[in-house]
């Protein structure tokens, strides 16, 4: 779903580059190999990423929310999170990170690939003057029923007033609003079998 550019960090502090680019979500046997080939072979050697990258540019906002020390294992949970939605999905999770929401860390960032149900998503309603329109037809005003009466009301106020109660926003996909803040609480302890990684990363990692 993404790549991560991984590091060994005693090497970097020696001002040796050793590093290479791992494609998440990946298994336990591709990982050990990586380790090796980069000079990770041993429990007490730490590593880091320097860089993150994707083909889908939906998602490349979410490297902002993601320092250099997250934990491997965790963001190969997320990336294997991620390779499970659908295209629409894909265009709501993107939304959700424009708004802000569940972004403090990489759990929430995790949780929040399971709390997609919590937003609308109107597409092509790609501004006020659409978002105005949209809620006067759905408020059962048949405005093409109207005829020229139409043209006299400012459905572009309309819907950036209601943008502004709702505290929605513009993705290329449409107009995206949190209907419910309910939020999900993740741990290390729900970490899945699959992502877990052949070295126990939380003592590899430097995490912050």
């Amino acid at each position: 779903m993404f790549r991560i550019y991984l590091t060994n960090l005693a090497s970097y502090n020696a001002g040796i580059l050793r590093g290479e680019w791992v494609d998440l979500p990946i298994d336990n046997a591709e990982y050990a190999k990586v380790c090796r080939r980069i000079g990770i072979d041993a429990m007490h050697e730490e590593m880091f990423v320097t860089d993150y990258d994707c083909d889908d540019s939906r998602i490349c906002g979410l490297f902002s929310y993601l320092g250099e020390f997250e934990n491997v294992c965790l963001l190969n949970w997320l990336a294997g999170e991620l390779s499970a939605l659908a295209s629409w999905q894909i265009d709501v999770y993107a939304g959700a990170l424009s708004l802000g929401d569940h972004t403090g860390d990489i759990y929430s960032l995790i949780a929040l690939t399971q709390e997609l149900d919590s937003y609308m998503l109107l597409e092509d309603v790609d501004d006020d003057d659409d978002l105005g329109r949209y809620y006067a037809d759905l408020c059962c005003y048949d405005t093409s029923a109207m005829g020229p009466l139409a043209y006299y009301i400012d459905f572009d106020s309309y819907g950036r007033d209601i943008r502004l109660e709702e505290g929605g926003v513009y993705i290329d996909a449409g107009y995206i609003v949190c209907v419910d803040d309910t939020a999900t609480t993740l741990t290390w302890d729900d970490l899945p079998d699959e992502y877990r990684l052949y070295f126990d990363v939380r003592a590899v990692c430097a995490v912050v």
